[in-house]
């Protein structure tokens, strides 16, 4: 057995905590992103962008009306993409809070007497599983983040502002508060790319444990290792 149970269990708790911790920071933050932008998806945007005349250092974006005969307007992100994105990185907090729950309160030793499956294994082979999974959505849903806000900040550097940094020391006429859009769009990447690796990491680890096999007692090897017991007992008595 390379490591004891509760040596298990501190390594699956502490990586799903992290990941819960890191999930929380990141829906807070594209959350504030997204208000930011009065709810439209800045992910994989189609910017159009024009300075105010007679202001220096405010911009505005040119945005469809449909009561105009306008041809070149910004096309914001998809809605279906950006709530992808909050609901998972929302599920991983809470999954991740009931797993570290689930371990924390799972018996380190089976009761003497009850020749079956270890508790802790019980708990193993499902964790595993869908570990995995969550480890694989969260993954594309941070890929989608990153990307999605790379494409954005591809087009301020097209156009008259420059940058995505720049933007959030402008003004902006008809979107007033991304003073720090930027910032917390930075949080919530780096939080959704911690919360995937934390997520790979634990499939990693509840991998490892299942081919150490550390908690499958089976019902003979049980009973063998209570009568050697008993034995060595007896044995110092005599």
């Amino acid at each position: 057995m390379i490591l004891r149970c509760h040596k298990w269990k501190l390594i699956h708790s502490i990586l799903y905590l992290v990941a819960m911790v890191v999930s929380l920071s990141a829906v807070l933050s594209f959350s504030n992103v997204e208000k930011d932008f009065m709810g439209n998806c800045p992910l994989y945007a189609n910017l159009v962008i024009f300075k105010v005349k007679n202001s220096s250092n405010s911009f505005y974006f040119e945005e469809q009306d449909f009561l105009s005969d306008k041809t070149v307007f910004t096309e914001w992100g998809s809605s279906s993409t950006c709530t992808f994105c909050n609901f998972t990185i929302v599920t991983s907090f809470v999954f991740a809070f009931i797993l570290v729950w689930f371990f924390c309160i799972c018996p380190e030793k089976e009761n003497t007497g009850n020749f079956r499956i270890s508790k802790p294994w019980r708990l193993v082979p499902p964790s595993l599983i869908f570990t995995n999974l969550m480890a694989i959505v969260v993954m594309v849903a941070a890929v989608l983040l990153k990307q999605g806000m790379s494409h954005f900040c591809d087009q301020m550097e097209k156009s008259v502002v420059g940058s995505c940094y720049n933007a959030q020391q402008v003004t902006w006429k008809n979107y007033p508060q991304l003073a720090d859009f930027y910032n917390y769009y930075i949080v919530s990447e780096v939080s959704a790319i911690l919360a995937a690796t934390c997520w790979s990491f634990a499939a990693l680890i509840l991998f490892i444990r299942c081919c150490c096999g550390s908690d499958f007692v089976t019902p003979e090897k049980q009973y063998l290792t209570s009568i050697d017991a008993r034995t060595e007992v007896e044995g110092k008595d005599v």
